[in-house]
């Protein structure tokens, strides 16, 4: 496979991924569980591994996608990676916040995604997705799964600028690379 057919064969799955039935959403005595709301902070756009995940969680139920916020690199690139994927699968509700840039790097689905007009998505883009992060916890009932799958940038700016938000988030966060010793923004190596 050339790197163009790879990934339009991961856009492909991830597509089928998204429009697969939802499974069921109940806890183990059988009754529903309750809606969780959930903030994705995401460095998508660089391999698939973020689109799949995003597929997934369009799919379970109880969890409730309240923002979607880019992280590394070239961020509003990523942002136009999201509002594609999330337009193409009847999600485009969901708001984008425009995270925490760390250079112009850019990824192997971002010129699948370079021509989408980000100002065209209905759900509507925030420059600063570290404030409509802090929205969405302030606004929630109940705490927010902040789910990080990408650099931790924007969790750190979260917590830097809304200490209040510690008490009110559930932080789950991926760490590590699909890349054996990838160069990571800041200079290290992933020892993965």
């Amino acid at each position: 496979f050339g790197s163009v057919t790879f990934w339009n064969f991961g856009v492909l799955l991830w597509l089928l991924a998204a429009a697969l039935p939802a499974a069921s959403a109940a806890i183990a005595d059988g009754s529903p569980a309750q809606p969780v709301p959930v903030i994705l902070d995401t460095d998508i756009g660089t391999f698939m591994d973020d689109s799949f995940a995003l597929a997934m969680l369009l799919r379970t139920p109880h969890l409730v996608l309240k923002l979607l916020v880019t992280a590394s690199h070239d961020v509003v690139g990523r942002a136009r990676v999201a509002a594609k994927h999330l337009s193409l699968v009847g999600c485009d509700a969901v708001p984008i916040g425009i995270g925490v840039p760390s250079d112009n790097g850019t990824g192997a689905l971002f010129p699948w995604a370079a021509d989408y007009d980000l100002r065209a998505y209905r759900g509507g883009v925030r420059s600063d997705g570290v404030a409509a992060m802090w929205e969405v916890v302030e606004s929630s009932p109940v705490p927010v799964a902040l789910i990080e799958i990408g650099p931790h940038t924007n969790a750190a700016a979260l917590l830097a600028r809304y200490p209040r938000a510690a008490s009110r988030v559930q932080i789950f966060a991926m760490g590590g690379s699909v890349v054996p010793h990838i160069k990571l923004p800041w200079g290290h190596e992933s020892p993965v």
